[in-house]
């Protein structure tokens, strides 16, 4: 098989491609790596529904888990967990926030920890720590901060622990090399520089490799992704030639976004179904809130740039009863808790509550209101136990149904900001019958990289970006394109580009 690399444009396949090879090879030892957890769930699934063997983690992963995995073999995979912060803590005077573990973006990056995580996988030295883009939520000065950094390593040291970074790092010092006949990674466009290092280790030791990837989707530069990992992997480089997903109108204009910043898009073929570009202002985005809202058949994305673009949009959501998933978005916990106060404004009927619904009521009312006694705790817990048609005379009693029943039942709720309880209530205004999940899931509030590797019927792209994000474009507008790119191809169907106000990124047509 030797080295082969897969270049697969949004909706060709490259995931399908990738256990089309891993099935080739039924008697070759295997392990695939990918970047999300979720990519490695999914993998997984797909190769046991079509071999009828259970795939395991130690043959799917992601490559967290893969090095969690051959440092476990060596005897060292002690990682640590919440209680070995707050232990740290106790022992140096150091509070630090435990590392975020689902996502690379900087919204989500919190603390020292992850700054600490960023300048590994960016390979940059500590002094650069003021760079990171989360840097302005860490309330230490850097000489604090290297300091407390100092201490960690120091700390895990004598203890023997690991956190979610040194799996990576202590990997590549030991230059361990997984098992296996054939490497496969698919994702990897995302790879930060570090798992580029540990990848380029182990593909060199290893005979057979496939990658599957986009470089042009490559947009975690702020971690150390690069598009030149993909296109300077020496292998027979093979493109998919047709997008399942993309109508040709959305393929070519996103093409035309790469091409003026000189980057080569494959030539493929796009899907027949027809696709529509339409362009706004955020004037007129905001008078049409009656195009927002999905359907399980018309799914909606409203893709931002950057998270505080957001909440406007969501407080607009919110104002006129519409469901949404993703940011500032309905749960499903309170969709439950929606659906509770429909009947009970609906039926005339004596209120039955399922177990799920009373858990739900419990985290959205107070204590006071539940005639079980106890604490939250306990009364979740013995909910949990009791096996019952209708959870509510035991645990709500009357005191809670005639909230249920009143007039304004979102007045009662815990934690009630503004926009809660605009949620709820224009929910309960638009809606007479109890909603679905799948209801909520039809329209989705989220960055452009909280969608990647997603796809929706209908795209809201908003062009508005940050003074930040301007500056950095003036060293490298490449990287900002490819971001678009990505919104771009989210759309299957309709395409609407949203001008907001203030500094926006020149995606054709935007004046």
């Amino acid at each position: 098989m030797g080295h082969l690399a897969i270049w697969g444009a949004p909706g060709t396949g490259k995931t399908y491609t990738l256990t089309g090879h891993y099935l080739q090879k039924p008697e070759a030892r295997k392990l695939v790596v990918s970047f999300r957890n979720e990519t490695a769930d999914n993998i997984r699934a797909t190769l046991t529904d079509l071999t009828g063997i259970e795939v395991q983690k130690d043959t799917v992963n992601t490559i967290h888990g893969a090095c969690y995995r051959l440092l476990g073999s060596k005897g060292y995979a002690d990682v640590m967990q919440p209680a070995d912060y707050t232990k740290f803590q106790q022992e140096t005077g150091y509070a630090l926030t435990p590392p975020v573990r689902d996502g690379l973006t900087p919204s989500k990056s919190k603390g020292l920890v992850d700054c600490y995580g960023w300048l590994h996988n960016t390979k940059r030295p500590v002094k650069d720590m003021v760079k990171f883009p989360g840097w302005d939520k860490i309330k230490l000065s850097r000489k604090r901060s290297e300091e407390a950094l100092k201490a960690y390593d120091q700390w895990k040291r004598e203890h023997g622990k690991l956190d979610f970074t040194d799996m990576l790092t202590e990997v590549l010092k030991q230059r361990l090399i997984p098992d296996c006949d054939i490497l496969m990674v698919d994702e990897f466009q995302d790879l930060t520089a570090l798992q580029y290092d540990i990848f380029k280790m182990w593909a060199g030791k290893i005979k057979n490799v496939v990658i599957a990837g986009d470089p042009l989707q490559s947009i975690y530069s702020f971690w150390g992704g690069s598009p030149d990992y993909f296109q300077h992997f020496q292998a027979e480089h093979v493109i998919l030639e047709r997008s399942h997903r993309l109508p040709r109108q959305i393929w070519e204009y996103a093409v035309k976004v790469a091409g003026r910043d000189k980057m080569e898009a494959p030539k493929i073929e796009a899907g027949e179904h027809k696709g529509t570009i339409t362009h706004q202002n955020h004037t007129k985005y905001l008078k049409d809130t009656g195009t927002w809202q999905g359907t399980t058949d018309n799914t909606v994305f409203h893709l931002v740039r950057s998270n505080y673009q957001a909440p406007a949009i969501a407080h607009e959501m919110a104002r006129n009863g519409i469901l949404w998933d993703g940011i500032s978005g309905w749960t499903e916990q309170e969709t439950a808790v929606l659906n509770v106060l429909i009947r009970a404004k609906q039926s005339d009927n004596r209120l039955i509550i399922s177990k799920y619904e009373m858990l739900a009521l419990l985290e959205q009312f107070p204590l006071n209101v539940f005639a079980h006694g106890g604490t939250k705790k306990s009364i979740r817990a013995d909910i949990k136990k009791e096996q019952r048609e209708d959870y509510g005379p035991l645990f709500g009693g009357e005191s809670l149904y005639k909230i249920l029943e009143s007039p304004d039942p979102v007045s009662h709720m815990s934690h009630k900001g503004e926009l809660k309880r605009a949620k709820f209530q224009n929910a309960l205004k638009r809606y007479s019958k109890p909603v679905k999940w799948q209801d909520v899931q039809a329209t989705t509030l989220t960055t452009i990289h909280g969608s990647k590797g997603l796809e929706a019927d209908k795209v809201f792209l908003h062009t508005g970006i940050t003074k930040n994000i301007k500056k950095g474009m003036r060293r490298d507008r490449a990287e900002e394109a490819r971001v678009f790119y990505v919104g771009i191809t989210r759309a299957k169907k309709d395409l609407v580009i949203v001008k907001d106000k203030g500094d926006n990124f020149p995606l054709p047509g935007v004046r």
